[in-house]
Parts: C-alpha cells; sequence; structure tokens
C-alpha cells in the first residue's frame, strides 16, 4: 500500500478552513460552560496570601481588582510567582518584606510589555470564539477575560477551546485530523531541553524561563528514557511544604500526583486532540519506542498552528482599556438576555444550575472576590481535585462552582 504523501503548504489552509468556520460561529457565550470559577485577587491583599490562595484553588492564575477605582486591572500567572521567586534568589533577606508587600507594589513594578499599566486584553461574550483565538496569538497570552458591559463572566484559554472542538462532530469535520504531528509539523521538537532528579527547583525554574518553556522533560541519568515532568506549577506545590524550594533537588521535593502523558511523532492530530481533551492536560512529551525524548506538544502549539491560516476575523476586538466604574462583581442587571447564562446574579448568591422554585435556572458562574485571608493554608499532600471546595476565606463575594 503506497503511503498518502504529506499535505503541501498549499493545500493546508483549506485543511484548517473548516475548523476556523467551526469558531467562527461559536460565540464566546456559546461556549460558557454550565457552572465555572473565576478567582479574583484585591491588589491591596499581599503576596504571600495571594498565590496560598490561588495554589488552594487549584489555579494557575487569578484575576486582579482594584477596590480603589473599582475595576479590573490585570491577571497573575504562576510564571509571575516564578519571576518573582528567581528575583529574590540572590536577595533572600528581602524575601520576606516582599512576600508580605500588597500585590498592588508588584503591579507597579512589574513590567507593561508595552502596554498602558490599566490595559487588559479581553472579549466581548458575543464576539466570536474565533476572535478570542486571534488575540491569544496575536497577544502570544495564555488567557483572554470573557466580560460583558464591564462584568467578567468567564477567562478563555487553550484547552477548554480544545475541548470545545474535540466534542463536537462539526469541530473535528475536516481531513486535517487524519494527518500526523510530525506530517503538520506541530510540536517543538528542535534542541528540547531536558533535564534529571539531580536537579535543584531553582535550576528547573531557571532553564523555564531562559527557554521560554513551562514544561520540561525528567530522563533517567544513565538510559536517557522519560521518566517524569517537571512543570512551572510544581513550584507552586512544592513552596506549600518546603521553606527553601529552590535548594531542594526535585528527586528530594513533595509533588503532585500525575500520569505521564506522551504521544508519537506518528499519531494523527486527531488521537493527539482526543489525549489531550480527555486527560485535560495542556501538553504531551513526544517519544519514540524506547521512551527516548523526542519533542514537546502543547494546546498553545496546536492553535498557534491554526492561526497561521486566518487574517483577522471580522469584530475582533482590540486591546480595551478598563474605565473606573466597571461592575466587578457583576451587578444583578441583565443588560441583554444573552448574559443570563454567564451568571449576572449578585455577589450573594450562590448559583450552581439547579432549579429554583421548580424551575430550571439557567447556567451561571459565580465569582469569588478575596481582599483579606486569615493566615496561610494548610499544606496538603495533593493538589485539590476539581470542583473542590475552595478554602475558608474572608469577605469571598460568592461560592465557586469547580473548575
Amino acid at each position: 500500500m503506497t503511503a498518502r504523501p504529506a499535505p503541501t503548504p498549499e493545500k493546508l489552509p483549506a485543511l484548517v478552513q473548516p475548523v476556523l468556520e467551526f469558531f467562527g460561529k461559536q460565540s464566546c457565550y456559546d461556549f460558557l460552560p454550565p457552572s465555572s470559577q473565576v478567582l479574583a485577587l484585591d491588589i491591596d491583599l499581599p503576596l504571600r496570601h495571594a498565590f496560598c490562595v490561588v495554589t488552594e484553588h487549584n489555579s494557575t492564575f487569578a484575576t486582579l481588582w482594584d477596590s480603589q477605582s473599582q475595576k479590573l486591572c490585570g491577571m497573575m500567572t504562576v510564571t509571575d510567582y516564578v519571576k518573582i521567586v528567581l528575583s529574590m534568589m540572590n536577595e533572600p533577606e528581602k524575601m520576606e518584606a516582599y512576600w508580605n508587600s500588597p500585590i498592588r507594589a508588584w503591579k507597579d513594578e512589574r513590567p507593561d510589555h508595552g502596554r498602558p499599566r490599566d490595559t487588559i486584553i479581553q472579549v466581548d461574550v458575543e464576539d466570536s470564539l474565533l476572535s478570542a483565538i486571534h488575540l491569544l496569538y496575536t497577544h502570544n497570552v495564555h488567557r483572554v477575560p470573557v466580560t460583558h458591559d464591564g462584568n467578567l463572566l468567564y477567562v478563555i484559554s487553550h484547552l477548554p477551546l480544545l475541548s470545545y472542538m474535540v466534542s463536537s462532530e462539526e469541530g473535528m469535520n475536516s481531513d486535517l485530523f487524519s494527518f500526523t504531528i510530525q506530517e503538520l509539523e506541530i510540536g517543538t521538537c528542535n534542541e528540547i531541553a531536558s533535564a534529571t532528579e539531580d536537579f535543584t527547583i531553582g535550576e528547573l525554574l531557571q532553564m523555564s524561563m531562559e527557554r521560554g518553556i513551562s514544561t520540561i522533560p525528567i530522563v533517567d541519568p544513565q538510559t536517557k528514557k522519560l521518566i517524569d515532568i517537571f512543570t512551572r506549577y510544581d513550584v507552586l506545590y512544592v513552596t506549600k511544604t518546603v521553606e527553601y524550594p529552590l535548594v531542594v533537588k526535585l528527586k528530594d521535593a513533595p509533588r503532585p500526583n500525575r500520569t505521564l502523558n506522551t504521544c508519537y511523532q506518528t499519531d494523527t492530530l486527531q488521537t493527539v486532540l482526543e489525549h489531550l481533551a480527555h486527560q485535560s492536560v495542556n501538553r504531551l512529551v513526544i517519544i519514540d519506542e524506547d521512551a527516548l525524548v523526542q519533542g514537546v506538544i502543547s494546546t498553545y502549539d496546536i492553535f498557534k498552528f491554526f492561526s497561521r491560516y486566518t487574517s483577522t476575523p471580522p469584530g475582533t476586538p482590540t486591546t480595551v482599556t478598563t474605565t473606573p466604574g466597571s461592575s466587578f462583581p457583576p451587578s444583578p442587571a441583565t443588560p441583554k438576555s444573552s448574559a443570563s447564562k454567564a451568571g449576572m446574579t449578585p455577589a450573594s448568591t450562590q448559583s450552581t444550575g439547579s432549579t429554583q422554585n421548580g424551575a430550571p435556572q439557567e447556567p451561571s458562574l459565580s465569582l469569588s472576590v478575596v481582599k483579606e485571608a486569615e493566615g496561610e493554608p494548610e499544606p496538603t499532600d495533593k493538589p485539590e481535585e476539581s470542583g473542590s471546595k475552595p478554602i475558608d476565606i474572608k469577605d469571598v463575594g460568592a461560592s465557586v462552582d469547580g473548575e
């Protein structure tokens, strides 16, 4: 049987077009889940408590809320945490004072990447998913808030978009998915960074930042076979139980329980997408038959590939500057009928999608606004499962329905 030739560059746009059309037809409203979690941190909260709250919510990011100006003002991610830890590595005497300083002080010192400090890249709930994907790609970001009339409703990222596509017959209706990731040249397969369990957490984080990668394959020093992976999120887990995590070797550090998710270069794109979606992971390590590392493929790589073949979708929003008076948490008013799905409810209401007075409620989103934390959360042996109850904190606007 003659092997099928790989798609030529001239044929790729036509193969990707059904995918782009699928996302172009779907609005951000259509994409909103029945219930989800949005965590917002008041920027007067100390950095120490901020990252404790993020960790205990089993999250890698939180939106930021300025109670003085009454507006959303940015986002804090695990990468920000890594940068803070590494910047203090040579000045441990300053670490305690820095952790006790408010988020506001850190935010004022953070590089603005050429954008005004009060600017948030966001998409309206009625815009298409293709518009959101375009913003993710053009601004080289991993998350885009979904808003409506100044209200935060959801935060879009690559994995939920991919899972949404995989779950739809229309979304997977293209011959593109029958080609292998090697034929499509998706993923990073050159000069792959790897490490052993003898590396310290600090060395791994330094490598991660210098190379601009979030995952490092861990290999056996003798056989070079894949035995584990290290991600930036791991440092949040380690710091819950280790006072000076940067000097701890990986083999001695407490680690989250995880499955080693891998694929082969000969796997089809459909196989890879389904693996990512079903395991709810953002990346797979590409190995050969001997378990030797060949590369890494991520949800970011996949949407970057799709985005190469699209121009700016009609109506794509540009970077939007938030203004004082934006309502957060959402006000009881529902400006448009579509917004009701996204949980335009008072902060005191706990919306779970259950019935009320015998009538089904609209799917909804509840918000946790963290203004002050009492002490530090107790460390746990493993990350909280999806949907677990959040930690007890003061001034929580509403309960969080798990993500």
